[in-house]
C-alpha cells in the first residue's frame, strides 16, 4: 500500500493533524459556557485526545522519519557536486558532462 515507512508516517501525521484542527473548530465555535479548563476539555473529546496523540507522535519523534529521507539526499547531493555527480529522489546516481 504504501511505497515507503515515510509515507506511511506523513500518512499518520496529516490524519492527527486533521482531527486536532476539526476538534479545535469544535472548540472555537462552542457556544456554552464550561467553569474550568478541565470540564471544557471533557465537552471537547475529540480536540482533547487529538492533542494527546499529536503530542505523543512528536515525543516519539515522528518529524524525524518524515523528514529523514530529505536530509539525506540533501546532503548526498552536496557531497556529489564535488564530483559533478547527482542523485534523484529514488538515489540513482546521475552522471554530470565534465566541465571543460
Amino acid at each position: 500500500m504504501f511505497r515507503s515507512t515515510t509515507g506511511k508516517w506523513r500518512l499518520i501525521l496529516v490524519i492527527s493533524s486533521v482531527a486536532t484542527a476539526a476538534g479545535a473548530w469544535g472548540l472555537i465555535t462552542d457556544n456554552q459556557h464550561h467553569p474550568s479548563l478541565l470540564q471544557y476539555l471533557w465537552h471537547h473529546k475529540l480536540f482533547t485526545v487529538s492533542c494527546c496523540n499529536l503530542f505523543i507522535l512528536f515525543m516519539l519523534g515522528i518529524h524525524r522519519r518524515v523528514m529523514a529521507p530529505h536530509i539525506v539526499l540533501a546532503r548526498t547531493r552536496i557531497v556529489l557536486e564535488d564530483y559533478n555527480m547527482s542523485c534523484d529522489e529514488k538515489g540513482r546516481l546521475i552522471l554530470r558532462p565534465r566541465p571543460t
